[in-house]
């Protein structure tokens, strides 16, 4: 097995295994919100606190040290789409708790 196709599996369970933990996250939260009482903001900053580990992780098995060579003007871009997921996830997660979850 060459080194792109290894590559090309990997990231293929990894978009997969997203797809599945994204499908999932409506009725996670629904479920949250019946046994605990908390708001989306600390579920939002729960889910980032696991998330972030887990991806930097996965960068580093597909990237390696190249992870960390990103230009400035990249930078800033993904400092705004951060911000910009940030709030998606709590708005996402207000919803979930105005709306039934099926």
């Amino acid at each position: 097995m060459t080194r792109a196709s290894a590559s090309g599996r990997l990231g293929f369970l990894f978009i997969a295994l997203s797809a599945v933990l994204f499908g999932s996250l409506g009725v996670a939260t629904k479920g949250i919100f019946q046994v605990a009482k908390t708001n989306a903001l600390s579920v939002t900053l729960l889910r980032a606190a696991i998330a972030l580990p887990a991806l930097a992780l996965m960068c580093a098995l597909v990237q390696g040290t190249r992870m960390f060579r990103i230009a400035a003007s990249d930078l800033r871009l993904m400092v705004v789409a951060g911000v910009m997921m940030a709030m998606y996830q709590a708005a996402f997660v207000v919803a979930i708790t105005h709306a039934s979850v099926t």
